[in-house]
């Protein structure tokens, strides 16, 4: 691992723009900072797990059926109908670990925000967007991963690689997401390189 800069902004697509736009944002506010606002307005009552945490923010998105099958990708979040208040379902691949199910439950639950907030975006066909695929990951980061909880951790480890695999741990997340949530919280300047070996004997960079 190496330190980096730890940006705080990135650019924002014409989707994110319309999500920060929206009445009721404190002024000046970044799209992930009103991320983690409206993942943590969600949890405002004490979980006694992390666990609870999650249903208690699936229960506030309107998530009604979680299913699981054979998928070519990690889940997807599909509504019920044409408005936010129709509910959705999440589809989760089978072949995915729990771990990562997890994340991606988290991940779809995210995209829910974007349905209630930009619905004249949402609600019709529209392309991918970067920028809103990266902030539910931030979002489904911050859900999984509580920021007091994790700062008090943090005081008790140095930045190494097996510190970042045992808080991973700790929380039941890939190194990734842990990493993801130290940096994005400013409690790590680092980044993770990782090598894999090719079945030729050479090593791909990721």
């Amino acid at each position: 691992m190496r330190k980096t800069q730890n940006s705080s902004s990135r650019p924002n697509s014409s989707l994110v723009e319309a999500f920060v736009a929206r009445p009721g944002k404190a002024p000046g506010q970044t799209a992930q900072q009103i991320m983690e606002a409206l993942v943590e307005g969600h949890s405002r009552r004490k979980a006694e797990t992390l666990d609870e945490r999650v249903q208690q923010f699936l229960r506030g998105r309107n998530i009604q059926i979680i299913e699981q099958a054979d998928l070519d990708c990690d889940g997807f979040i599909e509504p019920l109908g044409s408005r936010y208040e129709d509910g959705f379902r999440v589809r989760l691949n089978t072949a995915s670990t729990q771990v990562r199910q997890r994340f991606t439950l988290a991940h779809e639950a995210c995209h829910s925000l974007f349905y209630e907030l930009v619905p004249e975006v949402k609600f019709v066909p529209h392309a991918p967007d970067e920028e809103e695929e990266w902030l539910c990951n931030f979002g489904a980061a911050a859900l999984l991963i509580p920021e007091n909880a994790l700062r008090k951790k943090v005081k008790k480890v140095q930045p190494c690689l097996d510190s970042l695999y045992e808080l991973a741990s700790a929380y039941t997340v890939s190194v990734k997401t842990m990493l993801l949530r130290l940096r994005s919280l400013g409690l790590w300047t680092i980044e993770l390189s990782m090598w894999h070996r090719m079945g030729n004997g050479t090593f791909a960079f990721d």
